[in-house]
């Protein structure tokens, strides 16, 4: 079988594409890109991790590549605000915090529990920018596991208790629709 002019051309040119993807791929290996942020995991904070999936606050913001872009990126927020800061912004937002204006208005999380609010904020806090010297950064706050005993056991009875039937049979989550629970909070 004896090839076309133009067939040989597309035949060289994905020879091209294939060896330049190879080469890019060799190079990422070799020498990858500098990791700029890190996730400092503790126990409050993958509680907060939970709270900030069950809330859709990735609906809006872009943790490590993984979100939207209707708000700022919450990489390295924890090297940036304080633990008090955070707290009195997501009972409270206001505009113009960021780099830029963003399309979508921030709503208030002053509807959350308390322990559930020091959750949210102990998993921004977690969201650390890497150190200079490329060595892990210290945990943002070092807390008690009393405290973090205290969260646990308060978030899980608080689950046990939306999850429990009515007298009727029905769950007591059902009168809010998956919208208004993911942004007010579980029954209001």
């Amino acid at each position: 079988m004896r090839l076309k002019a133009g067939e040989w051309l597309v035949l060289g040119g994905s020879g091209l594409i294939a060896a330049f993807a190879l080469l890019v791929g060799v190079m990422i290996y070799l020498r990858p890109p500098p990791v700029e942020y890190e996730y400092v995991e503790t126990a409050a904070a993958q509680q907060g991790e939970a709270i900030y999936h069950r809330e859709g606050c990735g609906s809006c913001h872009k943790i490590f590549g993984n979100g939207a872009t209707y708000g700022p990126r919450l990489d390295g927020v924890g090297s940036r605000r304080t633990a008090e800061w955070l707290q009195a912004y997501l009972r409270d937002p206001r505009p113009d915090v960021g780099d830029k204006p963003y399309r979508v208005k921030m709503p208030s999380y002053k509807g959350l529990k308390p322990v559930e609010l020091d959750a949210l904020v102990a998993y921004l806090q977690a969201l650390r920018t890497r150190s200079a010297d490329g060595g892990r950064m210290a945990a943002p706050e070092k807390e008690s596991r009393a405290r973090l005993g205290l969260i646990s056991l308060v978030l899980v009875v608080e689950a046990g208790a939306d999850a429990r039937p009515r007298n009727d049979g029905e769950r007591n989550d059902t009168a809010q629709t998956e919208d208004e629970q993911r942004h007010f909070g579980r029954n209001g």
